[in-house]
């Protein structure tokens, strides 16, 4: 409740007293002051009232009336002076009803680049005056944002890094003042691919198997666009027989050192750059052949026979009901 106060005729006082819905109009005067047919008026809404009152003597406050407002408006408040000793006065307030809006609704944060985010929120109730800006606020801690940028409400903000962490919030304007700070949301930057996980191996023989590394993308990143493993017989990667491109599934390696054991490696690309290779190294042991007693220990070892002149290397099989490749 708000009330405004206008002294006329040197001990009197006018007064809109404005209770957020109805607008009260009041008077105080002089205790000997009276006047059965004091003739009065107001303004408000677009139209108004002028009737008779019946002043009483006592030096009370009075309540002559009063009107519901609903909108902004200019309301008069007006006491005609014929008897009272002074000249009929106008008493204009500004009473207000719009507010600031509510907070808007944000949407989405969606990343569009490795340096981007694209941003779409909505309006709340503009509080009885239109919406005359927008703001977009953001920042890397979860508390508050300490950049803000002009917006339409969909827009992409830039000048991020890639993998770069992002709280966003959205507020909006009307001429009365700010809303307060929407929802918050979080959004990552695109960055380049994470290491798959270890790789499985199917098919191990003497001199070959098949490699599957489970290749994976972040949500909201970019497909891979390239995929590769390395492999060598070094378990800290300082020797690499080769470097293989995957496009399938698995990916079968041949003519490789029957018995050993290799390492493996991967990564892969997307439209950021390529991902880091897997920190720890996946193995295989490949089959041997067979098992030799040495000193009293049994030990792998891969068997050859000699064709045509020529030592090469043999693949034993077992039976246990039905021929098999050895698994030693």
């Amino acid at each position: 409740m708000t009330d405004y106060l206008l002294g006329i005729g040197g001990s009197s006082t006018m007064m809109i007293r404005d209770t957020g819905g109805w607008v009260e109009f009041w008077f105080k005067t002089g205790p000997s002051t009276w006047n059965n047919d004091q003739w009065w008026s107001y303004a408000a809404n677009g139209g108004g009232s002028r009737q008779k009152f019946r002043l009483l003597r006592g030096g009370n406050w009075q309540m002559f009336g009063s009107v519901w407002v609903g909108y902004d408006q200019d309301v008069r408040f007006t006491i005609e002076g014929a008897g009272l000793g002074w000249g009929t006065t106008d008493f204009w307030q500004h009473i207000q009803r719009s507010t600031v809006p509510q907070p808007p609704s944000l949407r989405s944060a969606t990343p569009i680049s490795s340096s981007a985010i694209q941003i779409v929120f909505w309006d709340g109730p503009n509080g009885g005056s239109p919406i005359t800006a927008r703001q977009i606020g953001w920042g890397s801690s979860s508390n508050g944002p300490t950049s803000v940028a002009y917006s339409d409400g969909d827009d992409p903000i830039t000048g991020f890094s890639p993998g770069q962490s992002v709280y966003f919030w959205a507020r909006t304007q009307n001429a009365i003042g700010w809303s307060g700070w929407s929802n918050r949301l979080n959004a990552i930057t695109w960055q380049v691919p994470p290491p798959p996980a270890a790789a499985t191996f199917v098919d191990v023989k003497q001199k070959s198997v098949g490699v599957n590394f489970p290749f994976t993308v972040r949500a909201g990143n970019p497909p891979n666009l390239e995929k590769q493993f390395k492999y060598g017989r070094d378990a800290s990667g300082a020797v690499i027989d080769g470097t293989v491109n995957v496009d399938d599934t698995i990916e079968y390696l041949n003519n490789l050192d029957p018995g050993k054991t290799y390492y493996f490696w991967a990564r892969s690309r997307n439209s950021v750059g390529w991902g880091p290779w897997t920190p720890t190294a996946s193995v295989v042991v490949l089959i041997a052949g067979s098992r030799v007693l040495v000193a009293g220990q049994w030990k792998r070892a891969v068997p050859y026979v000699k064709t045509g002149g020529v030592w090469k290397v043999a693949e034993p099989w077992v039976k246990d009901q039905i021929w098999k490749r050895t698994s030693q």
